[in-house]
């Protein structure tokens, strides 16, 4: 095999290394030169010029001369307009198509100009080596995107060369200061080229080189100082000649570039420097000279800005790499600018310690590339070397909205491959079409295209089903992506491999061809009446039992007399939601635990069941975090052992007792499954073949089987951290999805009892399913906001968070309040320790806080105390609004849920903000006539000091709702009979009473039992007629 060249394309010097004796070694040229400008320039008689030759003449030919043209490689024209005025050779092309170098009649493409730059590489290496050189590794700036990657492979084609890999510049200068690192180190590389500015965190232990995380930033280098200078002499020539425009001199152009490098270079090494340029122009007065002193204070000013941008690079790596400032071992400084002290001194501040200079700044990226190129020929002197690269950009799809879902992020560590399923926008269109982007932007049309797919021909869809793509990308360790997306149901495929070629521009949407959108498993589906009756279909077979069928409904439709239900038949719509409150509040006891020490390992637990849960497979809990040697969670049978740390081999370090001996063995002898964090999978599966290999996993003796014990889960190690936190977007996500199952029970047991008991009287089914499963929406919905709020809460910790929105809300009400309702809790209390009482109440127990946060939320209770309204104006106010906001007899508590738990999580302004969101969820989901009735009784009995007397009849209202089945119309006759009533006596009677629960429901009892008798039976239909309504109403949408 013959010697792989390494080669660091550096937009201002090219460098070329080859591995020799051990040790990487740096090819000089004919003249002795190290490093070599990355410049190209064609003569008078077409004869091309590169490297030194190339500048030499740059003044006198300034047009016919190309600088700096990594900085356009694979890049459009559009991309380019910002620096074109900037150089002094023309960019030629359309806006969308790639950068163009127009050369007297000739154009070349970047990949063209770059591989006369690599032909002259290949050159120096042939010459050094005596021996052909075909194969080549290059070093590109991290911010790199694929097509630019693809255009320097097209390039090294172009000259001969086989490019085996793209590294990023800066992991490759880490291969070099690796070669003496004798221990494990977190290290950062700085590296400040001529054009662009580049950031990798790596981890560096025993010939493993696990990048963490890189960042870049492209047209922020030496020639942006450069830039700057230039500015600085032109406006100060300006001054003295304002008719005068340099920069339309082309020849006077390349001097002012020529002259403000010189000057930046000289301010490194000294404090001032002078610039000096005599006949720089003329006009008719005659020459113009240049002649000016630029000190280093003055350069530091002029070029902070650039100076702050590159720490910004900085801050985002660290961030990215999940590692904090202190655990940092060591910073070296790459590229040439990192010679401006400016520069030193701000990464000496940022990350607090000296930066090393140990290695050669303009040299170590190509001896680092020659280091790989010796690990790839298997050279067995660097055969424990492994560099794990990481992802440059995001890749995703579009979506129907225009937004981009990521399929795998930035900074991941390659190889790696993940498929993700989405539905469509409509089922019945028999083509999709599946955009792949590249790119940060939540915004597709701000990415970039890779490339498009198009299903076609693809079969219908039942009704009860919906079309279902799955999309997947893998990409090799060496940056090589393999696009593919089946259809789920007919398993059709196509599959296509990016290369690199024309620039692809966003595709125009093909008419009858349906886009992408986000396939959730649950909740979203059920948000329109068609997907709730696709659940309602799974609940109605348990609901029958209930109820039965219509084998004794009258045939002549006359009433038959109701016997007053048992508790268990005590469901309204209400019955659902109930239950779905007292499953928030377990929520909010489970995600307690969360915040415990080593919360996180208990989230990956729950997220990755949930996650195998949502696509299909048989998953269970079976062990919790305290399952010392046992499986954490069973998946279609197969034992698995969560853990996630920091590390890679962190976990797998766990799963070894002291004395090395593996603690997860199977009943059957064989090894359970190891999942760790996504991002932490290679570094795992290194770890576990290394215990292999010192025969510590029973039963196991090849290496390879270390990925079939380590599983990759679903989620990295900072995601789960985030499920861990609250208000994170990962925790709100996480529990936005595990809600949902809370959210179905209530739609779906609130659909089958609404329809039974206030819907179907024996007309129409169709009609009676569509109104069922708009009241199961309200109610699911409701009862999915308080699961994922009273979850968030839950992981602000019981003694800090809890403690902390109560004591807020309680403060904010002020101390007349407090007092208030310190006294009505029987507690004859006053200021200080007013306070702590009625805060402690609200935290005694969740349940019954949900339900008082939802009256002390409303923003009267503020105008209240003020004396602004009266108290009974107040209930009146609070009461009509709660029992609005899930319809019917579930208000109260919907109003609750949603508004009590807010206020909760948001301290200071929570109890406002719970009361806003009450009303506006009552206004968007709420029914008026129950709300109306409360309103019948209220008006009669706005009187002074009535408040209890109200409170206590709406109380048992509901109750005898609940108790009694009675749908939203019975509720309304109950109340405008009880309303004929000679309101003033009954009230003084009931205040005079000595049980006035009991003189209420006797009044109320009466009535609510007669409606009761005079109602239709509570039946349902055959299950045949039900199930093919509600087919009918899935497919209507």
């Amino acid at each position: 095999m013959s010697k792989i060249i390494g080669i660091d394309l550096g937009t201002s010097n090219c460098c070329v290394s080859v591995f020799e004796n051990g040790s990487p070694v740096v090819i000089a040229s004919a003249e002795g030169f190290r490093t070599t400008p990355s410049i190209v320039a064609f003569g008078k008689n077409g004869e091309c010029l590169v490297g030194h030759d190339a500048k030499r003449q740059a003044i006198t030919n300034p047009e016919k001369t190309i600088s700096s043209i990594k900085c356009f490689v694979g890049r459009t024209v559009a991309e380019c307009s910002a620096v074109e005025k900037n150089v002094p050779y023309k960019l030629v092309g359309a806006g969308s198509e790639l950068v163009q170098v127009q050369v007297d009649s000739k154009r070349f493409t970047s990949s063209e100009v770059l591989a006369k730059l690599f032909q002259n590489a290949k050159k120096m290496a042939e010459d050094y080596l005596a021996q052909p050189v075909t194969l080549a590794v290059v070093t590109v700036p991290a911010c790199f995107n694929f097509f630019q990657q693809e255009a320097v492979k097209e390039a090294g084609k172009i000259a001969g060369l086989e490019v085996l890999r793209v590294i990023n510049e800066s992991t490759a200068a880490a291969l070099v200061y690796g070669l003496e690192c004798k221990e494990k180190k977190n290290v950062v590389m700085y590296n400040l080229g001529g054009g662009f500015c580049n950031v990798s965190v790596l981890v560096i232990d025993d010939g493993m080189y696990d990048v963490k995380a890189s960042n870049g930033c492209a047209m922020l280098g030496g020639d942006q100082f450069d830039e700057v200078v230039m500015d600085w002499i032109y406006s100060e020539f300006k001054k003295d000649n304002p008719e005068i425009d340099l920069k339309k001199d082309k020849v006077a152009l390349q001097r002012l570039k020529e002259t403000a490098e010189m000057a930046k270079i000289d301010l490194s090494a000294t404090t001032s420097t002078n610039i000096n340029l005599p006949f720089i122009t003329a006009d008719a007065s005659g020459p113009k000279h240049i002649n000016l002193t630029l000190s280093r204070t003055k350069f530091d000013q002029l070029t902070a800005h650039l100076v702050e941008h590159s720490v910004d690079v900085c801050r985002k790596a660290i961030k990215d790499s999940g590692l904090s400032l202190s655990e940092i071992d060591d910073v070296l400084l790459i590229g040439a600018s990192t010679r401006i002290p400016a520069v030193q001194e701000a990464v000496r501040k940022f990350f607090g310690k000296e930066p090393n200079k140990t290695v050669n700044p303009d040299e170590s990226p190509a001896m680092g590339a020659a280091i790989e190129g010796a690990c790839l020929s298997g050279n067995e002197q660097v055969k424990d070397v492994l560099l794990l690269d990481v992802l440059s950009h995001s890749v995703g799809v579009e979506m129907h909205d225009g937004t981009m879902a990521k399929l795998i992020d930035h900074n991941t560590t390659i190889p790696t491959k993940k498929s993700m399923v989405f539905s469509t926008t409509d089922d019945k269109l028999s083509s999709v079409m599946v955009h792949v982007l590249q790119g940060e932007s939540t915004l597709a049309c701000e990415n970039q295209t890779l490339c498009t797919l198009v299903l076609k021909d693809l079969p219908s869809v039942s009704w009860h089903g919906k079309r279902q793509v799955e999309v997947t990308l893998d990409i090799g360790a060496f940056g090589g992506m393999f696009i593919s997306a089946r259809d789920k149901i007919s398993s059709r495929e196509q599959s296509v491999k990016i290369v690199a070629g024309k620039k692809i521009v966003a595709p125009k949407v093909l008419k009858e061809t349906a886009a992408l959108k986000y396939d959730e498993p649950a909740f979203n589906d059920v948000m329109t009446v068609g997907g709730a009756a696709r659940f309602f279909g799974k609940c109605v077979g348990e609901a029958f039992g209930i109820f039965g069928d219509d084998s004794d409904m009258p045939k002549n439709g006359a009433s038959e007399q109701m016997e007053e239900p048992s508790n268990k038949n005590k469901y309204t719509e209400n019955a659902g939601l109930g239950a779905g409150i007292n499953s928030a509040a377990q929520n909010y006891a489970d995600n307690v635990i969360f915040t415990a020490e080593r919360g996180h390992g208990i989230a990956a637990e729950k997220a990755n069941h949930m996650y195998d849960k949502f696509m299909g497979k048989d998953a269970k809990l079976v062990g919790g975090d305290n399952a010392l040697n046992g499986a954490d969670r069973l998946v279609d049978g197969i034992e698995i052992q969560s853990k996630y740390c920091r590390t890679g081999s962190k976990c797998i370090e766990e799963c070894f007792d002291s004395a090395g001996k593996f603690r997860y063995m199977s009943k059957n002898g064989s090894p359970m499954q190891i999942e760790v964090p996504s991002d932490k999978y290679q570094d795992a599966v290194q770890a576990m073949e290394n215990r292999i290999r010192r025969g510590q996993i029973p039963g196991v003796s090849d290496p390879n089987e270390a990925r079939n014990i380590v599983k990759k889960g679903a989620f990295t190690y900072e995601q789960v951290k985030n499920i861990a936190k609250f208000g994170t977007v990962e925790s709100l996500t996480y529990d936005a999805v595990n809600g949902i199952s809370v959210a179905f029970t209530s739609l779906g047991v609130s659909s089958v009892l609404t329809f039974a008991t206030s819907i179907w009287n024996g007309s129409s089914v169709d009609d009676a399913a569509e109104e069922a499963c708009l009241v199961g929406l309200k109610v699911g919905g409701v009862t999915w906001i308080s699961s994922v709020l009273s979850a968030q809460l839950g992981r602000t910790g019981l003694e800090q968070g809890l403690r902390g929105a109560t004591d807020a809300a309680v403060k904010f009400m002020g101390p007349k309040a407090a007092s208030y309702l310190a006294a009505g809790s029987g507690k004859a209390l006053y200021g200080a320790a007013a306070a702590n009482h009625v805060s402690k109440l609200l935290r005694g127990n969740f349940v019954t806080a949900i339900a008082v946060t939802a009256v002390l939320s409303s923003v009267d209770l503020v105008r209240l105390f003020n004396g602004k309204i009266s108290g009974a104006q107040l209930f009146k106010n609070v009461a009509k609004t709660a029992s609005g906001v899930a319809g019917g007899t579930g208000g109260w508590f919907g109003g609750a849920a949603a508004g009590a738990t807010l206020g909760s999580i948001i301290p200071g302004v929570g109890n406002v903000v719970g009361g806003i969101v009450g009303g506006v969820v009552g206004a968007i989901t709420g029914g008026a006539v129950a709300s109306e009735a409360s309103g019948a009784i209220l008006d009669g009995f706005i009187k002074d000091d009535a408040e209890e007397m109200l409170e206590i009849v709406q109380n048992q209202f509901v109750d005898m709702c609940t108790d009694y089945l009675l749908g939203e119309e019975d509720a309304k006759k109950v109340m405008d009979r009880f309303k004929d009533r000679d309101i003033p006596d009954f009230l003084r009677d009931m205040y005079a009473s000595s049980n006035r629960e009991q003189f209420a429901k006797n009044a109320l009892l009466p009535i609510v039992e007669d409606v009761a008798r005079h109602r239709k039976p509570i039946k349902l239909p055959s299950d045949e007629k039900i199930l093919e309504s509600f087919g009918r109403l899935a497919n209507k949408n």
